[in-house]
């Protein structure tokens, strides 16, 4: 949320902007200039919420999502071609207040992201179909208002084609050899949906990103925050 508010309240005074990351998509040597769509969700079952003694033959929250769950991850998502390519995730689950008793809410997310903004729609019909049957079949309510929709985006302006050459140009100022036509999902896409010319570059590489066992290398680094500063001065003189 501090890059996007930042973006709105200073895009006027924002001639470009860039991200640095480190994953196994915007590794060292990455130029990230289309955004991967998000298409996300958090659906909300709402049932009977009834002591254990009680609750035999009481339509359950929990079964809901625990049937929905199993279901969406049968979803066949495209890995090829990379422009179709989609990731689909449940990231977090809650429901319940004590063990001894049915929970009147169960919710989870859904984190589905797509390069292709039809196939990412698709796949997210797929999913509210899914949550609906579930919820019928098992007798609970469930309320699909959180829901959002961000296609894939790409800025053709000269002053991202300025910046993109003046990134890969850094990139092989220091020997290394730019990734060109990355697609990424950092903070970078904030300032082309403002259309403010953005990218995402890798900083060093990274493996087991967002886990306990996360790491980092060290040394590409330094490396690539020489790249930074390089792509600072020269987008500076112009």
């Amino acid at each position: 949320m501090g890059v996007r508010q930042f973006l709105t309240d200073h895009k006027a005074e924002t001639a470009a902007f860039i991200s640095t990351d480190g994953s196994p998509i915007d590794e060292l040597g990455a130029v990230a200039d289309n955004g991967v769509g998000g298409y996300q969700l958090r659906p909300i079952f709402t049932g009977p919420g009834v002591h254990t003694i009680e609750s035999y033959g009481t339509p359950s929250t929990t079964r809901a999502v625990a049937l929905a769950i199993e279901r969406i991850y049968r979803i066949d998502l495209p890995q090829m071609p990379l422009e179709k390519r989609s990731w689909l995730n449940i990231g977090t689950i809650k429901a319940g207040t004590v063990g001894n008793a049915m929970a009147k809410t169960a919710e989870f997310t859904v984190d589905l992201r797509s390069n292709d903004a039809v196939t990412g729609r698709g796949l997210q019909k797929q999913v509210v179909a899914i949550l609906e049957q579930a919820a019928k079949e098992v007798g609970v309510k469930v309320d699909l208002r959180n829901i959002s929709q961000r296609d894939p985006i790409f800025l053709n302006t000269p002053e991202q084609k300025r910046l993109i050459e003046t990134l890969w140009a850094s990139y092989r100022a220091i020997d290394i050899t730019p990734k060109k036509g990355t697609i990424g999902s950092s903070d970078f896409v904030l300032g082309l949906m403002q259309g403010v010319p953005s990218a995402g570059i890798g900083l060093t590489n990274i493996r087991r990103m967002h886990s306990p066992e996360e790491e980092a290398e060290i040394d590409p680094l330094f490396t690539g925050m020489k790249q930074v500063l390089l792509a600072a001065v020269a987008l500076s003189q112009h």
